[in-house]
């Protein structure tokens, strides 16, 4: 901007909008400090903040700006031509938590209310123990800063070898763009299939019933800290449920990266009422072990679909210490996405065990999946290990 025409008046500045399908009402709010410019200069700034305010529509793949002189006299015209992004996008995405790994398949559609929202179809899948999962999520910016997201969902989820569960969900999710937390608000409404002939009495006694839980969810993360306190009130279910996360990546030496993984949790009931099954901690699928935790047998001394005699509870608490060294010595292994890693981990659940291993990751735009080996376990009862694993990762 010349310096010469900074301090210049400005009676009156108009906007005006092309090639895009957002409406004007929402980009008239994002760029109101514009409109109310009095002076050149602070016309200047105020374009270069919203700028930034309308790459967090995300929404659009470019916007060029030309600032011409308006029909009255000391007013502007700031005209803003826009190219939308794709109506459509299929993503996909891995991740890994206490039953092992994921992938997610997501159909994006933007703005259909023509608010700068986006609108998904996700589908979650995981083998062993077997998840599906299918939810609808509208995402759009609801008042100023504030985002929301609503979710419908449903799901089937193998919480153990004779143990399934099916639920139906509903969520929102408000989030402020300029702060490290979420509010979560749902409703979810659960329903077990047991595989009688193999299953104790203390298992059909716990997994009988329906439940429904309606919750709240807070979530805070500063850096590489999460930390979530989960509050469930209905006629079926009352805790109190916190869990925290620490993620964090380290440079040893050159081309060797640490990443190291610390998940914790603890739920307890209120007004001494006793948790559901479907409420407590199961681990599955983890490096080094198929299922993890002590097991209540069967009365006939049967065995479920993991080989195993009995049926695992869950937890009312979970604690995994991880450690990864990634090893980027190899440029064609890199080149094509692979990169080898030593790994190690503890895990807590009624005693402590662990395991050592090596494998390969291999990382694409639709996640990470990793060959894992498992070279030493330290097992204890009830425990299932594994020696080879394909698992997805985050």
């Amino acid at each position: 901007m010349d310096s010469r025409f900074a301090k210049n008046p400005l009676n009156k500045v108009d906007l005006e909008f092309s090639k895009t399908s957002v409406s004007y009402e929402v980009l008239e709010k994002c760029l109101k400090p514009v409109r109310y410019s009095r002076t050149v200069e602070e016309l200047d700034s105020n374009l270069t903040r919203c700028m930034e305010k309308l790459k967090t529509l995300e929404a659009f793949k470019s916007c060029t700006v030309e600032v011409l002189p308006g029909e009255a006299f000391n007013s502007a015209l700031v005209d803003f031509r826009f190219k939308d992004l794709e109506f459509w996008d299929l993503r996909g995405n891995t991740a890994y938590g206490l039953q092992g790994g994921s992938l997610g398949v997501l159909l994006l559609m933007r703005n259909i209310r023509k608010k700068a929202d986006v609108t998904s179809l996700m589908l979650t899948l995981r083998h062993n123990p077997t998840l599906w999962g299918l939810s609808l999520q509208h995402h759009e910016k609801i008042l100023g800063p504030v985002e929301g997201l609503f979710s419908f969902g449903v799901g089937h989820c193998e919480l153990d070898q004779n143990l399934k569960e099916s639920s139906l969900s509903e969520v929102i999710v408000l989030k402020h763009k300029d702060s490290n937390n979420t509010f979560e608000f749902g409703r979810k409404f659960r329903s077990n299939k047991l595989e009688t002939n193999y299953s104790s009495s203390e298992l059909i006694q716990e997994a009988l019933l329906e439940t429904a839980k309606n919750y709240l969810k807070h979530t805070f993360w500063w850096g590489p800290v999460s930390f979530s306190n989960e509050f469930a009130l209905s006629s079926d279910v009352r805790f109190h449920k916190t869990e925290l996360q620490v993620r964090k990546l380290s440079e040893l030496w050159e081309n060797v990266v640490l990443e190291s993984r610390l998940d914790a949790g603890l739920v307890v009931p209120w007004n001494f009422s006793k948790l559901t099954v479907n409420d407590k901690y199961f681990y599955n699928n983890q490096k080094g072990f198929k299922s993890i935790g002590s097991r209540v047998p069967s009365e006939e001394n049967l065995k479920g679909s993991y080989g195993l005699d009995g049926d695992n509870l869950g937890s009312n608490y979970f604690c995994t210490l991880e450690g990864k060294v990634y090893l980027y010595k190899n440029a064609t292994l890199n080149a094509l996405g692979l990169v080898p890693f030593a790994y190690g981990n503890l895990i807590l659940r009624e005693r402590l065990r662990g395991s050592l291993g090596f494998g390969i990751a291999y990382s694409s735009r639709f996640g990470k999946v990793e060959l894992v080996y498992s070279a030493k376990v330290w097992k204890q009862p009830g425990d299932l290990s594994a020696e080879f694993q394909v698992l997805f990762s985050d």
